[in-house]
């Protein structure tokens, strides 16, 4: 795993500087975030995808999407039509810049505010920086987050201010390309220049799905699913999604966990559950339906799903056991149990007075 360092000073600085110049040039004055535009990192040959934000005022940003994964999330979250935050922060792959009020500040971000003497007044004129991961909460930058936030955002000026006298600079001959600023060194010095570059395809659920298919699955892990003689007989239902709770460890990155539900369609008897990081849950899942079977000693004749994530993890043993899998577009059992558990959370656990 790349060992991650917080940014030097010099870093912090830089960057703290190149926001002040992004303020002071307010680009969503013109720029609509439809508008899209690349800037190449020059340490790690990543594409960040920019799209300012704030046109309409109420939330002023630069969002740096990630690679192929951030413009995926980019897609996904125009496509919502209604704002699940959990499931944005499922997709999202980015480094942000947003200038916010004071109250929305973490101690951290005033503390480095202080040390470095600046000094903000107002709403929407705090810079707050944040990394955003598929699968966790957002949180502070990293040393070569910084850097590459810094340097965004300085060719993020460069190209909205060419916008402003060139309309059409963004306006693509061919689907799927951007134009992006490339940097080649010159004596020891970077050179940016304007590249059109085809994006890669944008990942879908169907694409994640088969990517989640291809995790194999241990020959055990089936033999053992497929030992003994269950009676077979009734109805499951199963899901895994995200869950509005984050999960700490303590001084890491918080995460929102995976979670898998099994219930009894006819009786709507929930099974023990099992929640798991982003990373690593297939198997761990698919491990936990086994787990169930052995202790119910019995196998479903009918599994019921409702999205692709789900059929894709346990595709492998439902086939070796030739369960019968339907896709439906709601689970009679299971979305009240989702409900109330986010009710709970909501009210902080406690009960409601009549």
């Amino acid at each position: 795993m790349k060992l991650e360092t917080p940014p030097t000073i010099e870093e912090w600085v830089g960057l703290y500087g190149a926001a002040a110049v992004l303020k002071s040039v307010a680009p969503w004055q013109w720029m609509w975030d439809s508008e899209v535009f690349g800037v190449k990192d020059p340490e790690t040959g990543v594409i960040g995808y920019c799209s300012v934000m704030g046109r309409l005022g109420e939330h002023l940003a630069l969002g740096v999407y990630l690679g192929p994964a951030g413009l995926a999330g980019l897609q996904a979250l125009r496509e919502m039509k209604k704002l699940d935050f959990v499931e944005f922060l499922r997709s999202q792959n980015m480094l942000k810049v947003s200038f916010e009020s004071r109250a929305e500040l973490k101690p951290e971000d005033l503390k480095l505010i202080k040390q470095f003497g600046f000094v903000y007044r107002g709403r929407q004129s705090w810079p707050l920086f944040r990394s955003f991961r598929p699968g966790y909460m957002p949180w502070f930058l990293t040393g070569s987050e910084a850097r590459f936030l810094n340097v965004a955002i300085r060719q993020a000026l460069d190209v909205t201010m060419r916008l402003k006298d060139e309309p059409a600079l963004l306006t693509a001959l061919r689907p799927d390309t951007y134009l992006v600023r490339v940097a080649e060194t010159d004596a020891g010095e970077p050179v940016w220049r304007d590249e059109w570059l085809q994006a890669t395809p944008l990942a879908d659920e169907d694409a994640v799905a088969a990517l989640m298919a291809d995790v194999p699955i241990p020959p055990a892990l089936v033999a053992r699913a497929s030992a003994g003689t269950r009676q077979r007989c009734g109805t499951w239902e199963v899901d895994i999604r995200p869950t509005p709770a984050p999960i700490a460890p303590p001084g890491e990155r918080p995460f929102i966990p995976l979670q898998i539900l099994i219930a009894d369609h006819d009786s709507g008897f929930i099974h023990e559950t099992d929640i798991r990081e982003q990373a690593g849950y297939v198997t761990a899942f698919r491990e936990h339906l086994v787990r169930v079977l052995d202790k119910q000693e019995q196998v479903p004749e009918r599994i019921l799903l409702a999205n692709d994530r789900a059929e894709a993890v346990l595709r492998p043993i439902t086939d070796a056991l030739a369960i019968t899998v339907e896709r439906v577009l709601k689970l009679a059992q299971i979305e009240p149990f989702y409900r109330s558990f986010e009710k709970y959370l909501h009210t902080g656990g406690r009960r409601n007075r009549p």
